[in-house]
């Protein structure tokens, strides 16, 4: 398996540090992000709030409900286990974009990844089917190199490419592949691929900072092991943002509990291990 980032192109921000009465930390209190989409709370800021996290329906796209984080920063898996005791399956219908108001959405049940509620250290995470499920928008924002991404996912890959999160103006992706060259590696794309070894089936934290502006280097950070390399630059444009596909193809196989943009133009190189320490210490990747 591997992890890419590839050229395939409101809340209000609750950041920075953590306020007090709790003490959950999330990435948003390592360092501020662009965007972020999660089954946990992006910050303490968000956890407080007790904001939204997820919207589910059921098989047959009936009993709506919006799933909030708790003050613990964890999704509210009391009412959300009660949902599914009373209506079966639930189907992501919208994740919400913590930072922005990029909010993700699917509108046919179908198509819409599950939930799994022990998916990853015993927490709820989303699972895709690998060949029709996804969440998106109509348009994302422009992304300006350098920036960075994080996420934290476990792949039961079929044997081709998937992406956890897609950008089709720039054509980055954030994927995976368990063929080919790439075998049993996460890796980074962007005119030349940079490989990091991971495992099909076990979740990985995995963080890239990205940037061509200087010495157009790369780093894919799995699991706090960085590889770096040098790459092309990304493509240019604003298009559809999605979690799970790309284009209509590279559909995901397996699971994704959390998702993060860098803002565009900040290069992250100096936070990637603080950020690995905080999904570590949430999701124990």
């Amino acid at each position: 398996m591997s992890i890419r980032l590839r050229r395939f192109q409101s809340p209000a921000i609750f950041g920075a540090a953590g306020g007090g009465g709790s003490s959950y930390s999330g990435p948003g209190d390592v360092h501020a992000l662009g965007n972020f989409w999660a089954l946990r709370a992006y910050s303490n800021a968000y956890a407080l709030r007790t904001a939204a996290a997820i919207d589910i329906v059921d098989s047959g796209g009936a009993n709506a409900a919006t799933i909030n984080v708790l003050t613990t920063g964890a999704l509210d898996s009391s009412t959300l286990s009660s949902w599914i005791t009373a209506h079966g399956t639930a189907s992501v219908a919208k994740i919400y974009d913590q930072v922005s108001t990029k909010h993700l959405t699917q509108g046919t049940v179908a198509n819409m990844p599950t939930i799994n509620m022990t998916g990853i250290n015993s927490k709820p995470v989303m699972i895709f089917n690998g060949t029709s499920q996804c969440l998106s928008n109509s348009s994302g924002s422009t992304i300006s190199d350098p920036f960075g991404a994080l996420a934290v996912a476990k792949s039961t890959n079929n044997g081709a490419q998937q992406d956890v999160f897609a950008d089709d103006g720039t054509l980055l992706q954030i994927g995976a592949n368990s063929g080919g060259t790439h075998s049993n590696t996460m890796f980074g794309y962007g005119g030349a691929a940079v490989s990091a070894a991971a495992t099909d089936g076990v979740a990985h934290s995995l963080i890239i900072n990205y940037d061509t502006t200087g010495s157009g280097l790369q780093l894919v950070q799995i699991d706090n092991v960085q590889t770096g390399g040098t790459i092309g630059s990304l493509g240019t444009g604003t298009g559809k943002w999605s979690i799970g596909q790309i284009l209509g193809s590279n559909f995901w196989k397996g699971a994704i509990a959390e998702v993060g943009l860098g803002a565009s133009g900040v290069n992250l190189g100096s936070y990637l291990a603080a950020y690995y320490a905080d999904q570590h210490a949430y999701w124990n990747v």
